[in-house]
C-alpha cells in the first residue's frame, strides 16, 4: 500500500517541509508518496536541495497564483495556503491524500488515518479548540475544524471546487483563509477526528496531554513556530530534535516576531489578540 501524502509551500517553508517530511518517513513504515504544492521557481535553491536529499519520492507541481490574486493573505498566510483547494485537479486519478501543513511533526505511523473509514464524507479532520465562536457564528457552522491535518477524499473534494471559489472572495465572513472557506463549504461533509491526528497549540494551554499521545504535533498559533528563537511551545525540542538530522540542521533560529514575545509576557495582550482574531480565550 503506498500512502499519498500532500503538503503545500513557498520557499520560505521548504525548510519546514523537510522537518516534517522527514519525520514522518521515520515514523511510517509504509510506503509514502510525497506531492508538493510549490510556490516558487523551480530553479529554488532550497528547492534542488530538498529535491537532491529526497530524491523521486517527492513530485512538484506549481500552480498558478493568479487563480488566488483576490484571495485575502497576509504575512503569515501566503498565497501557497490556498493550493490545498485544488487538490482534485491535481491528484484526480487517487482516491484519497493526507494532506500535512508544513510546521507538523510526525511521531507515529498515519497508516490508521489514511485507511480510515470515512463514512461518505469530503474530508476527516480534527476540531480546532482555540477558534471562538465568533468565527462559527460569521460562517454560520455549529463545528470548526482545523485544516493542516485532513484526510481528503478527492472525487468528492473534487465537486466542491466552484463552491469554494465564490467563497473565497467573501473577505467579510472569511477570518483564517482558506481554512474558513473549507469549513463553510465543508459544513456538512467532514469527519470529527480525535485529537490524537492533530494535536495542537491550543490543546496545551487547555490542559491536554503533554505524554506524547499523539501522532500529529502541530505547531499552530499561539506559542510562535519552533525555528523562531522567543517560542515558548513545551514541545519545541521535538521540532529542533529532527531538524537537527535533516539537511538543514546548521541553520540558525530566525529571529522571534515581536507580538510572540508581547502576547507571551503580558497575557492581557495575549487575550485581547486572540479577541480580535476570533480565538477562544
Amino acid at each position: 500500500m503506498t500512502i499519498n501524502v500532500v503538503y503545500s509551500c513557498d520557499d520560505n517553508y521548504l525548510e519546514h517541509f523537510c522537518v516534517s517530511l522527514y519525520s514522518l518517513l521515520e515514523a511510517e513504515s509504509s510506503c509514502v508518496k510525497c506531492h508538493l504544492l510549490f510556490s516558487g521557481s523551480p530553479s529554488s535553491d532550497k528547492l534542488v536541495k530538498v529535491l537532491g536529499e529526497f530524491g523521486n519520492m517527492i513530485s512538484v507541481y506549481f500552480p498558478e497564483e493568479s487563480d488566488f490574486e483576490n484571495a485575502k493573505t497576509d504575512s503569515n498566510i501566503p498565497v501557497a495556503a490556498y493550493f490545498r483547494l485544488l487538490l482534485a485537479d491535481y491528484f484526480g486519478d487517487i482516491d484519497r491524500v493526507v494532506y500535512l501543513d508544513c510546521d507538523t511533526v510526525i511521531t507515529r505511523s498515519i497508516e490508521e488515518l489514511f485507511k480510515l473509514d470515512m463514512r461518505g464524507n469530503v474530508i476527516a479532520a480534527v476540531a480546532d479548540p482555540g477558534v471562538g465562536e465568533s468565527v462559527k457564528n460569521k460562517l454560520g457552522v455549529s463545528a470548526y475544524f482545523n485544516s493542516g491535518v485532513m484526510l481528503v477524499d478527492i472525487k468528492r473534494f473534487g465537486l466542491y471546487k466552484s463552491e469554494m471559489f465564490n467563497f473565497l472572495m467573501q473577505h467579510e465572513r472569511i477570518t483564517f483563509h482558506d481554512q474558513c472557506v473549507l469549513n463553510y463549504v465543508l459544513r456538512d461533509s467532514w469527519l470529527a477526528l480525535p485529537d490524537f491526528w492533530n494535536y495542537m497549540s491550543n490543546n496545551f494551554k487547555s490542559g491536554g496531554s503533554t505524554l506524547f499521545d499523539f501522532a500529529v504535533l502541530h505547531y499552530n498559533s499561539i506559542y510562535g513556530k519552533p525555528w523562531e528563537l522567543n517560542c515558548t511551545h513545551p514541545l519545541k525540542c521535538m521540532y529542533l530534535y529532527v531538524r537537527s538530522r535533516t539537511i538543514f540542521s546548521g541553520e540558525p533560529l530566525r529571529r522571534g516576531r515581536l507580538v510572540v514575545s508581547l502576547r507571551n509576557r503580558y497575557k492581557w495582550i495575549d487575550s485581547i489578540l486572540k479577541l480580535i482574531r476570533g480565538y477562544d480565550k
